[in-house]
């Protein structure tokens, strides 16, 4: 089975076990975003993306993606989360936090499975045309 907030855990540990000395903080995150792995607002999955195993009503209440959030909060409440319900309004989000501050440049991480990550590499390619 799943344990998607075990591995974020995991993440969370590793990271800062890694980069905390080096970072000079034991916040590897600033910010953190956690969405489904539906590809767009308006359109849904893009057919070569869809889970088949997801329960859509999980899905559609963004439980997983809450349960991460909180989760995330109590490891490192420093850093600023959020709860998108498609990969296209993550990516949308992560862009705006970066043009908040144009001089800093941007290091995004993303884990998941295969439909998340190539939905964001679909939504980052400029798809949906």
């Amino acid at each position: 089975t799943r344990d998607a907030p075990a591995l974020a855990r995991a993440l969370h540990s590793t990271l800062v076990a890694s980069l905390g000395t080096s970072l000079g903080t034991v916040n590897p995150f600033t910010h953190a975003v956690f969405c489904t792995n539906v590809t767009y607002k308006d359109n849904g999955y893009r057919p070569d993306l869809v889970a088949v195993n997801s329960d859509q009503g999980k899905v559609a209440a963004l439980e997983v993606q809450k349960e991460l959030r909180d989760m995330w909060l109590q490891l490192d409440g420093a850093t600023e989360v959020e709860v998108k319900g498609t990969i296209e309004e993550a990516v949308q989000w992560v862009r705006d936090v970066a043009e908040q501050d144009a001089s800093e440049e941007v290091e995004v991480l993303v884990t998941g499975s295969v439909h998340l990550v190539g939905g964001f590499l679909e939504v980052l390619e400029g798809g949906e045309e």
